[in-house]
């Protein structure tokens, strides 16, 4: 049974993570990069779905992975060199999120920005 559901769960996570997106790119990337950025977002998104495993957690995994899953790539904004980018990510319930990747020596590095009013 367990082994069964954590199949289901698997499944979900996989195709979830493995679906096209329709997003708007604003200045020049190759396909490699853009597919770079894609990668280093979605990782630092997964990274947010069990940061540890404290009981809150494990509580919060359902929940969050659902809204994870249900994130999408809006906007792919080239600043000023081409090492940095904009990408703004939206989610049915949360507001738009926001980050900064950078392009480093060893691949694309993300930053959340935290706006504040």
């Amino acid at each position: 049974m367990l082994v069964g559901v954590l199949l289901v769960v698997g499944g979900v996570i996989w195709f979830g993570t493995h679906r096209e997106e329709k997003m708007e790119v604003r200045g020049n990337l190759s396909a490699e990069d853009l597919a770079g950025i894609k990668n280093a977002v979605r990782s630092e998104l997964r990274r947010e779905i069990l940061p540890d495993f404290s009981l809150a957690s494990v509580k919060e995994l359902p929940a969050t992975t659902l809204r994870r899953l249900q994130s999408k790539i809006l906007l792919v904004e080239v600043q000023n060199s081409t090492n940095t980018v904009i990408v703004r990510i939206k989610s049915s319930h949360d507001p738009m999120e926001s980050f900064s990747v950078i392009n480093g020596t060893n691949g694309w590095h993300v930053q959340r920005i935290y706006w504040r009013l």
